[in-house]
């Protein structure tokens, strides 16, 4: 990836069953409160973009 441009980083490790709560008013589709991965620390949420400005990429060619 990095080769590309692409630079992925992680957002998101574990959250709380509030955190898990406040993530799913906000119009995703996460687990629901006590059935996240991220509650047991187990799940990554992990961003691609590319360059300073955060912009979405899936690869060489956009």
């Amino acid at each position: 990836m990095n080769s590309w441009g692409v630079i992925p980083q992680i957002n998101e490790g574990f959250r709380t069953r509030d955190e898990q709560l406040a993530v799913g008013r906000t119009g995703t589709t996460p687990a629901a409160p006590g059935q996240s991965w991220h509650e047991v620390g187990t799940a990554v949420d992990i961003l691609i973009g590319r360059g300073a400005d955060g912009r979405l990429d899936s690869g060489p060619d956009g």
